[in-house]
């Protein structure tokens, strides 16, 4: 029992390393070619490499999980084709110890991408944000990321609905610079332009409403406008971001998720909740994709034993198949932070879960 075990869980760990390495490159392809592309045109190349670098831990959160699934379905896969599980069986092996070793293996992974989600991955997008903004390698409008609560730049908060280019739609900015006048302002669109210096971002905003109005001693009114420009000074300077949710480590999101109101004064009822929400679906969905070597495991483990594949590239697209599947509900549940009543938090747990009850059933049924 001990040489079999042996021998089907060294054949699962190189399975999973390679998978693992695969993966990564071809997620990484997109950047080799972007840094080569900024070398060519001048850019020093030291920068662009530990900008390059700084991103691989973040695509090791979602290589991992779909390297354990390509590596389920491809191993025993080719141990159920070449009759080897039925051999096992005929022993009088039971499955589940023909999958001890592979499942072990698996919250192995489990805990590394835990710790890569948690800890290294969120500190190295942070660096990577600061030393992109050293290298002045992003444009100003690229510094306005839709979704989210922008808190990059001093006295100002903002939330951007939609970007197309230089055109914004849904803004939404709290304005503090002016001491204890803390103003809201809405507008329906707006165009991102630069001072003819190149250094000021000037957002040229469309109908447009402020609150408390300017120039008036009325705390408690709005006004509406046709048009109004807000200058943000100095914005492509040397500066250090401030951290948004994806570079915030998983104690610094259970903080936010805690403190909402206290780290952010100026948001009104509304905006905490969304505001709260986002900081929830950004902590379960790390946690979710770190559970998912696990559950991956569990749900390709029986299914690459009881599919009839001849061809490896069969398992191949079986597995991405489920895959797009499980980082689906990950993508929704990201764009419906801004629903909080749709408890989109939850929703990252739906395809770990039903891995989960889906693999145990299909072992219980393989055995």
């Amino acid at each position: 029992m001990h040489i079999i075990r042996k021998y089907v869980t060294v054949n699962f760990i190189i399975a999973s390393v390679s998978a693992v390495a695969v993966l990564t490159f071809i997620m990484c392809i997109g950047m080799i070619f972007k840094a080569t592309d900024l070398i060519s045109r001048g850019v020093a190349w030291w920068p662009i490499l530990k900008i390059t670098l700084y991103g691989i831990p973040e695509t090791f959160a979602y290589t991992m999980p779909l390297g354990i699934l390509v590596a389920s379905l491809l191993v025993f896969g080719r141990l159920s084709t070449d009759g080897e599980i039925m051999a096992m069986k005929a022993c009088g092996v039971d499955v589940w110890q023909i999958v001890t070793g592979p499942l072990l293996v698996s919250l192995l992974f489990m805990t590394l991408c835990l710790q890569i989600n948690t800890v290294m991955a969120p500190e190295n997008h942070y660096s990577q944000r600061n030393l992109t903004a050293a290298v002045r390698v992003k444009t100003p409008s690229d510094l306005l990321d839709e979704g989210r609560f922008i808190q990059d730049f001093d006295g100002l908060t903002m939330y951007i609905g939609k970007k197309k280019g230089t055109f914004l739609t849904n803004v939404r900015i709290y304005d503090a610079r002016e001491g204890d006048v803390k103003r809201e302002i809405w507008a329906k669109s707006g165009e991102v332009k630069t001072s003819d210096t190149g250094k000021d971002l000037i957002m040229d905003l469309f109908d447009v409403r402020v609150s408390p109005p300017p120039f008036s001693d009325d705390e408690q009114g709005a006004v509406f406008m046709d048009r109004w420009p807000v200058s943000i000074p100095n914005v492509m300077a040397v500066r250090k971001h401030r951290k948004n949710e994806k570079d915030m480590t998983v104690g610094e999101l259970v903080a936010g998720v805690r403190y909402t109101s206290d780290k952010y004064p100026d948001f009104n009822p509304k905006d905490l909740v969304q505001q709260r929400m986002s900081l929830l679906v950004e902590l379960n969905k790390r946690v979710a994709l770190s559970v998912a070597c696990f559950a991956f495991a569990l749900m390709g483990i029986p299914l690459g034993i009881s599919t009839d594949r001849r061809k490896s590239s069969i398992g191949a697209g079986v597995s991405l198949f489920l895959a797009f599947c499980f980082y689906l509900f990950i993508i929704v549940a990201k764009s419906l932070s801004k629903h909080p009543e749709w408890s989109p938090d939850l929703i990252t747990w739906t395809p770990v879960i039903i891995s989960l009850v889906l693999g145990m059933f299909l072992i219980r049924k393989t055995n």
